[in-house]
């Protein structure tokens, strides 16, 4: 008897080990078969702009590791061994509007799941038209993507379409005006004349342009519509709409805009990046962001006296990573570049350029501006326009902006000067080579103006 009991210890033994090493063997399955999922998941997710940013904070990196070309329509960027293709179709998307709260779209194209924001009993739905034409099935593989990434990340979709349904909240505009949603927006650069630019715009009879800066994109994305569409003027059926936040073109991601509306029309002040990461730390400093009595050379260089690629006031002088970011969403026919820091004709060119773009007529003239040298800025001409109504838009009686409380920029050695000019040339030759040297050639502080320069000074032809 005790050696049966003995045996049948030993057989129950047997079978519990068997099973611990059969559930141990299935749960190591499941296990990888999770983390592999997860790895997918994560890899699908990792974007370029990702990869650009992981490059970005490398203080070590190889600046002669840089390329970027252009090729028809396909863009192909390395950076240090990491590459990402991409083709971006000029083309317009269409967008879904057909519904008072924002859809979730998935690849099943499945609308049941909605998420609304506000009470849609208030107001009448009515029948929408839709703005987005000519879409073809990979477009609207693409947008519904899109969608659906940003519907996971915030429960909802912002569309400008939706703006429709908010017409009755236009009771203190004059008879004949309504607020819009954005056709265009100023989306940057910060210190490159962003305010300047919206000024001067505010004076064109065909523009209707927005006070401050909503930031809707980044910071207020979680706000409703309605709070979007108060943040915006009055405008008659003429005017185009026009909003500024210089922060969109760096620190925003471009899908909200995108989604918003994929026809948007996007301009962007740009100056030289030396000079705007001056700007950068004096205001920082004034703020506080950057230790009081701290240098500008101990802020940008590093130990090993090479420039510090991975501070915020120098990461923001590198325009070539946004303008990547936003190539993957909008063509180049959609984005405008303008150094409001031209002078003489060049400036009135560039403007009548820009009246092109955004489809209005063309205003400005060569005496629609003079050059103030005490203020060293550009002014509208008092005797062109009536200076009197853009005292809203900061503009004082002699066309001038209003700058009040000015901080001078440190004075820097040349030396310092000249190295940060080579840190920036290389993103300089990738940002105009993407946006095409015959528009960069207008920029004093194009890697190829700056290079004639040089030769220029040494007594070259």
């Amino acid at each position: 008897m005790p050696k049966n009991k003995t045996r049948l210890n030993i057989l129950l033994l047997s079978c519990s080990a068997l099973l611990v090493v059969m559930f141990t063997r299935q749960l190591n399955k499941d296990v990888t078969q999770i983390s592999t999922r997860t790895r997918e998941l994560i890899d699908s997710k990792l974007t370029t702009t990702e990869h650009l940013t992981k490059f970005n904070d490398n203080e070590e990196h190889d600046e002669d590791s840089f390329e970027v070309k252009e090729k028809m329509n396909e863009y192909t960027f390395s950076l240090s061994g990491i590459s990402d293709t991409k083709q971006y179709h000029k083309t317009s998307f269409e967008a879904n509007g057909k519904t008072r709260a924002y859809v979730n779209l998935n690849e099943d194209n499945d609308t049941s799941n909605i998420h609304s924001t506000e009470d849609s009993s208030e107001v009448d739905m009515g029948s929408l038209s839709n703005p987005y034409k000519g879409i073809n099935a990979e477009d609207e593989s693409k947008m519904r993507r899109i969608e659906q990434k940003l519907n996971d990340e915030f429960g909802f979709i912002h569309k400008a379409n939706n703006f429709v349904r908010y017409e009755k909240e236009n009771k203190d505009c004059d008879v004949g005006k309504v607020r819009k949603p954005p056709e265009a927006m100023i989306i940057g650069v910060q210190f490159c004349g962003t305010d300047l630019l919206r000024s001067i715009l505010g004076a064109h009879p065909k523009i209707a342009i927005a006070l401050g800066e909503p930031h809707f994109f980044d910071r207020n994305y979680n706000e409703t519509l309605s709070w979007y569409l108060k943040q915006m003027p009055c405008s008659s059926p003429d005017q185009i709409t026009i909003e500024t936040t210089p922060s969109y073109f760096d620190l925003t991601d471009p899908a909200r805009i995108f989604t918003f509306n994929p026809n948007m029309k996007l301009i962007v002040c740009v100056c030289d990046p030396v000079d705007r990461t001056l700007s950068d730390f004096t205001h920082e400093q004034r703020l506080g962001h950057i230790q009081k009595g701290r240098t500008f050379e101990e802020e940008v260089v590093g130990s090993d006296g090479g420039i510090k690629g991975n501070v915020a006031i120098t990461k923001r002088s590198n325009y070539l990573y946004p303008l990547i970011r936003y190539k993957q969403y909008f063509s180049s026919n959609q984005i405008f570049f303008i150094d409001v820091a031209l002078l003489g004709s060049q400036l009135s060119t560039a403007f009548n350029m820009l009246e092109e773009f955004l489809g209005i007529e063309k205003v400005f003239r060569k005496t629609s501006f003079w050059f103030n040298t005490k203020k060293n800025i550009n002014c509208l001409s008092s005797e062109m326009f009536n200076i009197t109504i853009l005292k809203s838009l900061g503009i004082e009686e002699d066309g001038c902006m209003e700058t009040p409380g000015v901080l001078s920029n440190p004075v820097i050695a040349e030396g310092l000067r000249d190295k940060l000019r080579k840190h920036y040339t290389v993103y300089c030759t990738g940002f105009c080579e993407m946006l095409g040297n015959h528009t960069c050639k207008a920029f004093p502080w194009s890697p190829k103006r700056m290079s004639k320069r040089s030769i220029d000074l040494v007594g070259g032809t």
